[in-house]
């Protein structure tokens, strides 16, 4: 049986060198006695963060063949910008943060699984805010590098991930305490999954929950008297739409180190304003997979080309929620497979967490075209990732 143990010592010398940096860097600006006047230049909102989480991959499938030698060890520096009501959608989500982490993580296997080092752009929100404290739910999704991957000869046990360049996902929930005007101290649960959506295979992924704790630091922070309140009517102008959508994701099928095919998707939907920043989704989804196309015609088990396309696709319905911060819409959703003809349909259910980025209406009161990222899951294993573009009316 392996031993648990923290790793921090078998961190590479760059990530410690980090370390170390964050911390001298942060006594520096608290500890300087020009601080106090050197607030002023900074851009007011602007803050930095240096925390650690500590954790342990779960195996969330019999079928993971990696040994866990110890327990994961990650560090984090944050790069935050606070909202404080330029626009009316500040106040209604309460003054959300915007931000940028670097993650370096130590997996609890070097020789297995190696480290992983991460970019993920994020948004804090604040559910409840009081004087001397937050409670704080952030998310995030971005790019991530991992030293060790999959080999046949080399490395046959690490089946989580086969490819160097993979998603990263991240979200917390936690406190942050307000100890001074310009340091808070941020503890609680992180959770963050490594994939790359069946780009290669093998992928079941990786899983990292954690606790962490650490401190941000504000040299010219948001004060009470500069958060400006809502303005504008909680009531949409357009309460009722319709959302239309395709894009195309690229998998690896079943074999290890064979082609890879492409899935086309398409969705159209309705949606229903709750509030001008949020709003309730409920439509259709098709897909159709070239992978399974293939598959399906070499092992003869069409009976015709209709046949072939009919089991090839699968249709679904979805219902989701979309959180709205501007140009940004964040949707968490949730469907389920509409009949069983797909020869690779083996789950009832599925999730999707989509990031949209909408881009300037066509005319006054026109469509509204979007870019948008889909990493689509079945409970802990990733399917795919996808980018498409779509139309709001």
């Amino acid at each position: 049986m392996s031993k648990v143990r923290c790793d921090l010592a078998g961190l590479p010398s760059a990530a410690r060198r980090l370390t170390v940096l964050v911390v001298v860097t942060l006594l520096c600006a608290c500890l300087h006695p020009t601080a106090e006047a050197q607030q002023s230049s900074l851009r007011k909102g602007t803050y930095l963060e240096a925390q650690m989480h500590y954790g342990r991959i779960v195996k969330h499938t019999s079928k993971l063949l990696f040994e866990q030698e110890s327990n994961s060890v990650g560090l984090e520096v944050n790069l935050l910008f606070q909202t404080h009501g330029k626009k009316d959608w500040h106040g209604f989500h309460k003054f959300p943060l915007f931000g940028l982490s670097t993650y370096y993580y130590s997996l609890g296997n070097p020789d297995q699984l190696g480290h992983a080092l991460a970019f993920v752009p994020n948004l804090t929100l604040k559910p409840i805010k009081r004087p001397s404290f937050d409670l704080i739910f952030q998310v995030g999704t971005g790019l991530a590098y991992l030293t060790r991957t999959f080999h046949r000869i080399d490395n046959p046990q690490n089946n989580a991930i086969s490819s160097h360049w993979n998603n990263a996902t991240a979200f917390k929930l936690g406190i942050s305490w307000h100890l001074r005007p310009r340091w808070t101290l941020n503890a609680g649960g992180s959770f963050i999954h490594f994939s790359n959506g069946s780009t290669r295979l093998p992928n079941f992924g990786i899983n990292v929950p954690a606790a962490y704790m650490g401190v941000r630091f504000r040299p010219n922070p948001v004060l009470a008297e500069d958060y400006k309140p809502q303005q504008g009517s909680d009531n949409p102008q357009r309460p009722w739409g319709v959302l239309a959508h395709t894009g195309m994701a690229y998998v690896e099928v079943l074999n290890i180190g064979g082609p890879r095919y492409p899935i086309y998707l398409a969705s159209l939907g309705g949606y229903y304003h709750l509030s001008p920043y949020g709003r309730l989704q409920v439509g259709f989804e098709y897909e159709f997979n070239r992978g399974a196309y293939a598959f399906g015609k070499h092992t003869y088990s069409f009976t015709s080309e209709a046949d072939a396309r009919r089991r090839s696709g699968r249709y679904m319905i979805y219902a989701g929620y979309e959180f709205l911060f501007g140009p940004l819409g964040i949707q968490l959703q949730l469907g389920w497979y509409a009949g069983r003809q797909s020869i690779l349909l083996r789950n009832v259910y599925y999730t999707k967490l989509i990031s949209r980025y909408y881009l300037p209406s066509i005319g006054a009161k026109g469509p509204r075209p979007y870019l948008n990222v889909q990493l689509k899951s079945h409970l802990f294993n990733a399917e795919y990732v996808a980018f498409g573009l779509g139309m709001a009316f």
